[in-house]
């Protein structure tokens, strides 16, 4: 993957982000609002697989998405995936540990340790608008009444992307 820190051209992003996502077999479309002046990102695309948006920073591709764990397990364990994986990604070596519970409506179940209102309150703040999988609330044990998504990735290789990609379609997480 190529590091683009320090370039600043638009045309030298673009080139890069539809090679890489060609390669790994992902869609790529132009962001919202890049052809008006008050843009500022770098680069005019960016990739979808499915419905999950990703976003190319100057050395890797940021994954917003639901993995199912049994999938994430699946990626866990490929070798194409953890050595292009952003090390310290927590999804490589446990994705349970990682997990996210979210209900059957697809909102996060945080749990319930008693905070203050106050934290609480602050915590939900933050999230909202910040989460594109629905709501988030407390409960006493996500565990029992949630189902374990694994909610982004970062990957520092094409091949992971790709590799990434093959996964969840292999797995139906996204269209074929």
């Amino acid at each position: 993957m190529l590091d683009l820190t320090g370039l600043e051209r638009r045309p030298t992003w673009d080139e890069t982000i539809r090679e890489e996502l060609s390669v790994a077999g992902i869609e790529y479309f132009t962001n919202p609002g890049a052809h008006l002046p008050t843009y500022r990102l770098i680069a005019s695309l960016t990739g979808k697989l499915g419905s999950f948006p990703m976003h190319r920073n100057e050395k890797s591709w940021i994954m917003w998405c639901k993995v199912p764990l049994a999938s994430a397990e699946v990626i866990a364990a490929d070798p194409i995936c953890v050595a292009g994986m952003r090390s310290g990604e927590h999804a490589i070596s446990n994705p349970t540990s990682y997990a996210a519970w979210l209900d059957d409506k697809g909102n996060l179940l945080l749990k319930d340790e008693g905070e203050s209102k106050e934290h609480k309150e602050c915590i939900l703040h933050d999230l909202s608008g910040a989460l594109f999988c629905g709501n988030a609330y407390y409960v006493e044990d996500p565990e029992k009444i949630g189902i374990p998504f694994v909610l982004g990735y970062e990957f520092t290789t094409v091949e992971a992307l790709k590799r990434f990609a093959e996964i969840l379609r292999r797995h139906r997480v996204v269209p074929v």
